[in-house]
Formats: C-alpha cells, sequence, structure tokens
C-alpha cells in the first residue's frame, strides 16, 4: 500500500524550541516524538504524502522529555520515521501557504509537544488553514498540546468555526502531575489549552486514566488526548481520510 500515492496530507507543526512557562522559567521543548512518528507511519502506510510547515519555515524540534517516553525498538522505529522525512528539515512557510495549493490536501495534522503553545496558539495563520478545511470538511487531526493550534487569535472577527463541537486535548492534571511529582514543568504551562478551548466554545471531554488511549471524532475534527493515544489516532485519521476521499470533491 505504501507504493500507491493516496494523496496529499499537510502536517503542521510548531518552530519553537522553548516555552516560557508561568514563572518566567524557560522550557526546553519541540514536538513530542511519537505523537509525530505514530501517525506518519499510518499514512505512509496507506500511501499518503506529506508535506510539511512550520511558522516562519523554522526547523522543528524533537521535545527532548519525548525521548524518554519510548523505549528500545520503539524508539528506534519512531526516530527512524522522523529521520528519514527529509521535508521536516525543510518545511514550508505556514504565511505563504495559498487556498488554491491547500485544494491539494486531503487533510490536516497537528503534533503535539509543549512547543505549540509557544507559536501555533492564536497564530492569525492558522485561520485561513484551519478554515479551508472546515469548508470543504476536510480531516482534521490534532493530538495533545498540537490543540493549542485551535485557539483561535484574538483577532478573530467571526464566531469560531468549532464553537459546539466536541473535542479532546491536553489535560491539566496531566500537567499539574509533570509539574510536582516529576519536576519536568517548573513554574507550570503559561495557561490551559483546555479551558481556553472551552471558553472559545469548544465541548471539551478528557480521559482520566492514565495510559489509556482517548481519541474524539466530531464532523471533520479528529482530536486525541496524548502520547498514548496517537497509535489510535493515526488509525483513525487514516480511516476518515478514505472515508473523505470516496465522497465528491466539493471544490
Amino acid at each position: 500500500m505504501a507504493g500507491r500515492n493516496r494523496g496529499k496530507v499537510l502536517v503542521v507543526l510548531s518552530g519553537a524550541d522553548q516555552l516560557r512557562m508561568k514563572n518566567g522559567t524557560v522550557l526546553k521543548t519541540g514536538y513530542y516524538l511519537n505523537e509525530l512518528s505514530d501517525p506518519l507511519g499510518h499514512l505512509h502506510k496507506a500511501g499518503y504524502v506529506v508535506d510539511f510547515a512550520s511558522p516562519g519555515r523554522r526547523t522543528p524540534t524533537i521535545d527532548p522529555q519525548s525521548l524518554n517516553f519510548l523505549k528500545g525498538e520503539r524508539k528506534t522505529q519512531a526516530l527512524a520515521r522522523v529521520e528519514t522525512r527529509e521535508g521536516l528539515a525543510r518545511p514550508l512557510a505556514i504565511e505563504r501557504i495559498t487556498d488554491d495549493e491547500l485544494v491539494d490536501y486531503a487533510g490536516i495534522f497537528v503534533p503535539g509537544g509543549y512547543a505549540p503553545m509557544a507559536d501555533l496558539a492564536g497564530m492569525p495563520q492558522m485561520k485561513p488553514l484551519f478554515e479551508h478545511f472546515h469548508r470543504g470538511f476536510k480531516p482534521t487531526c490534532l493530538i495533545g498540546h498540537g490543540t493549542a493550534a485551535l485557539i483561535p487569535s484574538i483577532a478573530q472577527d467571526r464566531t469560531w468555526i468549532y464553537k459546539g463541537y466536541r473535542m479532546t486535548c491536553s489535560s491539566d492534571w496531566k500537567d499539574r502531575a509533570a509539574r510536582v511529582v516529576w519536576r519536568r514543568l517548573p513554574g507550570g504551562p503559561p495557561f490551559s489549552i483546555a479551558r481556553t478551548l472551552k471558553r472559545a466554545g469548544g465541548l471539551v471531554a478528557q480521559n482520566h486514566i492514565p495510559g489509556r488511549p482517548f481519541v474524539i471524532e466530531d464532523h471533520e475534527l479528529l482530536t486525541g488526548q496524548d502520547p498514548g493515544s496517537a497509535d489510535r489516532l493515526g488509525r483513525a485519521f487514516v480511516k476518515k481520510l478514505a472515508e473523505y476521499q470516496k465522497k465528491e470533491p466539493l471544490f
């Protein structure tokens, strides 16, 4: 199946490698390895071509904490999936992608890691990207802290397109555990993604059982809660892409 070109998917990544926390300390971050590599594996196996994009064409970096999440062969395979992607080092600029160019993509995916909180959250240029996929009912997939990209910019002058949608995102309780128990988040994140999405009108639900995958699908939107949901999300995304492509194109 991997030899067959099923279409293109746009993968939007943060270009940030650090995040300023509530108390002013700086956290080294980037994309969470398996939140990118697991869905990439499913997309590649299904025959999709992937293009990467980031703010200002900045090269995305791996969140160093995510390297500890995987062990042995799983880590080796995950690193191989991202290191063999030449386009990851030379992403497109989010700001320069036109609506005409977006027509070529069957879906969009935003992986997590804390980095999206630094640059994708509230980024005005994310609005036309998401609106394009929303208008065409094209699969729109996000996971973990990558859901920060859904947060509308302050300058948005219309009702948020995902108001009333069911969704999930990284959980505050897990961030608190990382800060208090594991001492990995000094000062805590600068804001709560869940609370911000709720204020915007999202119907946010979360699983409170550690390690259990949690994925929510509503219309074209597909969201996963955390790294433990990455494999299930990747499978669901490929299925949703196939379902979309069976329908007549809307434009």
